[in-house]
């Protein structure tokens, strides 16, 4: 054998030896195969979420396909010689499943059954946060008790509230886990300490109860009284001679100060006349009573109400309207005046003499009162029977303006609501061409 030949023989048996050495390298890499199997959940069978398989420093390989009856299939090239872990999600939670796999390098095909099982429920957590807080003072009437319920495996929650002995105060039921459960604890005395502490039930594990809590209820408010009786009333009881509209009083006064609502009535028929609200305490409500007739008797009465402590009702007071009487109207003319001379519906040189004279239009004014009103004022001319002007409201004026000439006669007639009259006359001379 020539040296050629030996050399070459010797470099063949070298990598053989290099290439035993590295095949682990080489049949480590990734390899094409498939993991099948079924989930179980406490031993049944159970559709997963999602089926991850994890190998260290590669990225998670999820599920092709998960199926109804748990069957499960991840399809991917995993790295041979790697053992890889499974995670499984069911309802939400996130398990790690017990089994795992290791690659073998050239099988293409793994049956994994997954299992997984729920950790034991645990019961809910001891009650905490009381309101009322532990020996609070000054708590109002009625109390109501509240805690705060938390549960490890998120649970809604029962919660009943006992007093210090044993006797039920009341519940709350189906409180979501990290919330308040609340309950009203009515029939408390004032002035008073009391005990109490609240047992949280998740209906699964069982229950927890919290430390026990008192808190001391305020003092009583003071009594409050009535208001007294209203007295004093205006107008005087069996009083006569009374205005058709007359403003009713009473003075009314509270024991403890109070501000009232003071109602006025018609003692007939209970009718209400009407209110005086927020009338202080020692001071007088008053009310105007309209539209009242004549010669009548009224009776009346006042219920004061503190809007507290109650009511307060007067006696019933009685009094006579006004005696029905009437008295004719007066009218006077005050436009023209006497000893004046008027140029155009002004006034211009007053004259001793008591006479008026006008040179063009004259505006004439009148003033009319009357104890029940004036109905209207009709304005004459000499001795015509029919009106020149018929004024209803005030001001009781009219324009004078006509071709007319030498002496004549203004006249006015007043009447009132009842038909009564009166009348008013002067006499002017008057020069007016009505050329304007």
């Amino acid at each position: 054998m020539n040296k050629k030949k030996k050399i070459s023989i010797a470099a063949t048996c070298i990598m053989l030896v290099l290439a035993a050495i590295f095949l682990p390298i080489v049949t480590s890499t990734s390899n094409p195969c498939s993991v099948r199997g079924y989930v179980y959940v406490d031993d049944v069978a159970t559709e997963p979420d999602q089926v991850v398989l994890s190998f260290p420093g590669e990225d998670p390989i999820p599920a092709d396909n998960v199926y109804s009856d748990g069957f499960y299939i991840v399809t991917e090239d995993m790295p041979a010689g790697e053992t890889g872990t499974f995670t499984v999600i069911v309802n939400g939670v996130i398990y790690t499943a017990e089994e795992d796999v290791t690659i073998e390098f050239g099988v293409y095909l793994y049956y994994v059954d997954l299992h997984i099982y729920s950790p034991p429920n645990q019961i809910p957590n001891k009650p905490t946060t009381p309101s009322p807080t532990n020996n609070e003072q000054n708590v109002n009437l009625p109390v109501t008790l509240t805690v705060t319920v938390a549960d490890p495996d998120a649970d809604n929650i029962d919660v009943t509230f006992y007093d210090d002995g044993h006797n039920y105060i009341g519940q709350d039921l189906n409180v979501a886990s990290i919330s308040q459960a609340s309950t009203t604890w009515n029939g408390l005395d004032y002035d008073t300490t009391y005990s109490w502490y609240a047992v949280a039930d998740d209906n699964n594990a069982g229950t927890n109860t919290s430390d026990i809590w008192t808190f001391t209820t305020k003092s009583a408010p003071p009594v409050n009284h009535a208001p007294n009786k209203p007295d004093n009333p205006n107008p005087d009881d069996n009083s006569e001679d009374i205005n058709l509209n007359p403003t009713l009083s009473v003075d009314v006064s509270d024991p403890d100060g109070d501000s009232m609502d003071v109602s006025f009535y018609n003692a007939s028929d209970d009718s209400l006349i009407g209110t005086d609200t927020n009338v202080p305490s020692d001071d007088t409500a008053t009310l105007q009573w309209t539209n009242l007739a004549y010669n009548t008797s009224y009776s009346w009465y006042v219920i004061a109400d503190d809007n507290n402590a109650g009511t307060n009702t007067s006696d019933i007071f009685t009094f006579t309207t006004v005696k029905y009487t009437n008295d004719p109207p007066e009218v006077t003319i005050t436009k023209p005046q006497q000893r004046s001379t008027y140029l155009f519906n002004n006034i211009r040189l007053p004259r001793l003499l008591n006479r008026i004279r006008i040179i063009g239009a004259i505006d004439i004014e009148v003033n009319a009162t009357d104890d029940h009103g004036i109905e209207k004022i009709e304005f004459y001319i000499d001795n015509e029977t029919t009106h020149r002007f018929n004024a209803t409201e005030e001001p009781y004026n009219w324009t004078w303006d006509e071709r007319t000439f030498f002496k004549h006669t203004i006249k006015v007639i007043a009447y009132d609501t009842d038909g009564l009259t009166d009348t008013d006359t002067v006499e002017v001379s008057i020069f007016n061409l009505d050329i304007f």
